[in-house]
């Protein structure tokens, strides 16, 4: 099984590189909006103020001009009317770094609102959403936040808080839980510097909004959870064969795994000890099976499955479950029966 080390490590470098990817191109303050995120986004995708700045992302393209400009348009729509034009050149440098351009716009009206993203060298609109409300709403408002693991103190940072008054944050130990006020922000993130790394905290936020002589305070948010404790062992319950359809895995379902952060690995050997082995399929953590089509010739071969919990910047995966085997009974060449 030639290749197998080599596809081990680089197994461990791709998912550390896509984490590290993935921390510096995100823009850091904002927060997920209705629209693709992975050209265009938005800070807030709900204001309470018509006169409070929100900032639009849009992504560096992947081609760059050499005779000419290179440039990303946006278009502001409210309702079917344009209320926003703006085009931004980027430099061959920026090109080269990647990232996000950005730039600030004030609504000045309440309502809903659409951004358009095209880029000079494609034919494809990308879109994203906000809206501005009166802040009478607020009331009925559930605040939005995004969770950053600090790997440097062990902490927490709570992002993407939004341009309110104040923030009050919650923390708990599970989801269901009670969670106790942790700290105030008047900014849009929060520095929880008092949550170790190898464990699991919930949170949830609170915030008020003034407006004039009035205050309004918002509901208390849906709980989001960055696991960093060590996910369960995963366990196979089994493994079958066919001719045509490969081998399939299956395991026991366990909701300790995680759907975004999770994913579970697919490995297999011809040694029962697994001095040296092979990668197949990659499937997310609320998966419970996977059909591996690589083994292509007889003989048997053993299985098992690992889950890899990214971390932001790191990851672990050294919990495998316990190996079983199945045993292939033709060559992939091998059409002398057509019978199953």
């Amino acid at each position: 099984m030639r290749g197998m080390n080599a596809k081990r490590i680089f197994s461990a470098i791709l998912v550390f590189a896509l984490a590290i990817t993935t921390a510096f191109m995100l823009p850091p303050a904002a927060v997920r909006a209705d629209g693709d995120s992975d050209y265009v986004d938005v800070s807030d995708p709900v204001l309470f103020s018509t006169s409070k700045k929100i900032t639009i992302y849009g992504a560096v393209p992947n081609t760059f001009n050499l005779r000419g400009v290179s440039f990303v348009k946006f278009t502001i729509y409210k309702g079917s009317t344009v209320v926003k034009e703006k085009k931004i050149n980027y430099t061959e440098d920026q090109y080269n770094s990647g990232g996000w351009l950005k730039f600030k716009y004030t609504p000045g009206s309440y309502g809903d609102y659409k951004v358009e993203y095209k880029a000079w060298s494609d034919s494809d609109v990308y879109t994203a959403n906000f809206s501005v409300k009166k802040p009478s709403a607020f009331k009925s408002y559930k605040t939005s936040f995004s969770l950053d693991p600090d790997t440097d103190t062990e902490g927490m940072y709570i992002r993407g808080l939004g341009n309110f008054t104040s923030v009050n944050i919650y923390r708990a130990t599970s989801k269901k839980g009670t969670y106790k006020l942790i700290g105030t922000t008047t900014k849009s993130s929060f520095h929880d510097k008092k949550a170790p790394g190898g464990k699991d905290y919930y949170y949830k936020v609170k915030a008020t909004l003034k407006d004039g002589k009035k205050t309004y305070t918002s509901k208390l948010s849906d709980a989001q959870c960055f696991k960093r404790s060590k996910p369960p062992v995963p366990e196979i319950t089994s493994i079958t064969y066919t001719r045509h359809d490969g081998i399939t895995v299956k395991w026991k379902s366990n909701s300790k795994f995680d759907k975004a952060q999770d994913t579970i690995e697919i490995q297999f050997s011809t040694d029962k000890k697994f001095k040296d082995y092979d990668i197949g399929a990659r499937v997310s953590g609320d998966q419970t099976q996977a059909v591996d089509d690589y083994p292509k010739y007889k003989g048997t071969y053993y299985y098992r499955i690992r889950v890899v919990r990214n971390l932001g910047s790191n990851y672990i995966s050294d919990n495998v479950s316990k190996v079983k085997s199945v045993k292939v009974e033709y060559d992939w060449n091998d059409y002398s029966d057509e019978s199953e």
